[in-house]
């Protein structure tokens, strides 16, 4: 299913990440270097993916954001916004497949 993502939403997240506001959490390392994403891919899913899902676990909006890398693989990030934009993990293809 796929959320109608606010405009401010939205906004907010890519004024982050183009003000350098970005924290990579180490989870979402770690699952960077397994799946073999880039900084590059990131922001390439969250500047031109999509928004499927949001939820509030702990009290903080979490967002996932669905779109491709540069590759053309598919991909997808879990984000917060907590003053920065916070990276929570990424999801897509191992390198080992």
């Amino acid at each position: 299913m796929i959320c109608q993502a606010k405009p401010l939403g939205v906004r907010r997240l890519k004024e982050r990440w183009s003000n350098n506001a970005v924290i990579i959490r180490h989870h979402a390392s770690k699952r960077m270097a397994e799946r073999n994403i880039t900084i590059q891919d990131m922001k390439n899913i969250l500047w031109y993916g999509r928004l499927v899902d949001h939820s509030m676990p702990e009290g903080t909006w979490r967002y996932k954001i669905e779109g491709h890398t540069l590759n053309n693989k598919q991909g997808a990030c879990v984000v917060e916004i907590e003053g920065a934009l916070i990276i929570v993990t990424v999801i897509g293809e191992r390198r080992d497949r």
